[in-house]
């Protein structure tokens, strides 16, 4: 009988080590999957709510005039501008809303609640998330849904863009200030921030383009200085918050990156660029105290293992080496658990056959 209740609890535990072992990265899988979808399905929704205003307005064959008037001469075409602002309800919004903040220079943001709610959504206009559109940053590996509002019910499903804050327009005097978790449910997101290097793109695409943000500036701000998430006059800008030191907290990490007019290149130019330009130095951060005064401090990247001489906390990133590091590890050790846990399993019912083979309770002392 003792042998027999062994076994039972050894069968537990070892349900309980898979459970501790594979659980964190099955999350993280599945938290990535749904953000996947949330991507996927905002392209989708692109394609198909673009598409109805231009079916709508473009003229039959039976509505053409039989007799249409010569083109214009060349040199006036050459005046029109290159490109005219999308005349669709949404864009109109969002420009409206940009407008505004330029004119009343953002003075609603004052409370941490301020910046979790967003004066205008995407829903209203036929989207099936409240998301002005996605986030691709090659050197972190991720791409996000962009949703409208810093709250926690976006930010656990991926970046969120702070209220009282531009919308990526591309236009002149904007800051899209967007924050991430470094890390949630086991989905990296801005996990991995400190790999941000000087010219790094950044991807911006929204229903009407996809925009190339390059990093120009790094910061380490207090968690009250909100002055990163200002509009700069005349620039074109996306700022990236995030918690910092990783598993600390106590400051916050901003990327800023400037638009630049360039074309998305194809994915295979990315990761080609991505892997050629990647600088292993330390990065160059302003460090801005709690005072105002500044200075220029290293922070090692992320992937690179920690030394006495980083900036901040070293455990923050023996934290980070250890997730990346150990994953393997931890798939490797969840298998055996779970191959010692099929074991138990079979010898159990194995030795309840035989008991009931032989007349017995699998319990009786043998």
């Amino acid at each position: 009988m003792a042998r027999r209740i062994r076994q039972w609890i050894g069968y537990l535990i070892m349900l309980a080590g898979l459970g501790l072992l594979a659980g964190p990265f099955l999350l993280g899988a599945r938290e990535e999957r749904m953000q996947e979808q949330v991507v996927d399905g905002f392209y989708q929704n692109r394609e198909e709510i673009i598409a109805i205003p231009t079916e709508q307005t473009k003229p039959s064959q039976t509505e053409l005039p039989l007799q249409t008037q010569p083109p214009e001469p060349e040199t006036e075409l050459e005046t029109e501008p290159e490109t005219q602002e999308p005349q669709d309800p949404l864009y109109q919004a969002a420009a409206a809303y940009n407008d505004s903040l330029l004119q009343n220079g953002q003075s609603g943001m004052t409370h941490r609640s301020d910046v979790e709610h967003f004066a205008l959504s995407t829903l209203d206009y036929g989207y099936e998330e409240n998301i002005i559109g996605t986030i691709q940053i090659p050197r972190m590996e991720i791409e996000l849904g962009l949703y409208l509002g810093a709250n926690d019910e976006n930010m656990a499903k991926g970046a969120a863009i702070f209220g009282m804050t531009s919308l990526p327009l591309g236009r002149e005097s904007e800051n899209v200030a967007v924050a991430g978790h470094r890390g949630w449910r086991g989905s990296p997101m801005f996990r991995e921030i400190q790999k941000l290097q000087m010219d790094d793109p950044i991807y911006v695409t929204t229903p009407w383009q996809t925009l190339v943000y390059r990093v120009c500036e790094i910061r380490i701000v207090t968690p009250e200085d909100n002055t990163w998430c200002r509009i700069q006059e005349g620039r074109t800008l996306i700022s990236l918050m995030t918690c910092h030191p990783y598993g600390q907290n106590y400051q916050r990490y901003v990327v800023f990156a400037e638009l630049c007019q360039e074309e998305k290149p194809s994915e295979e130019e990315i990761i080609q660029e991505n892997l050629q330009s990647y600088d292993p130095a330390p990065r160059e951060v302003i460090l801005v105290n709690s005072d105002g005064t500044s200075e220029t401090v290293a922070v090692e990247p992320a992937s690179i293992q920690p030394d006495s001489s980083e900036y901040g906390s070293v455990l923050s990133n023996v934290v980070i080496l250890a997730e990346d590091k150990m994953k393997i590890a931890a798939w490797i050790a969840a298998v055996l658990v779970a191959l010692v846990g099929i074991w138990l399993t079979a010898s159990t019912v194995r030795d309840l056959i035989q008991s009931k083979k032989q007349g017995r309770s699998p319990y009786d002392p043998e």
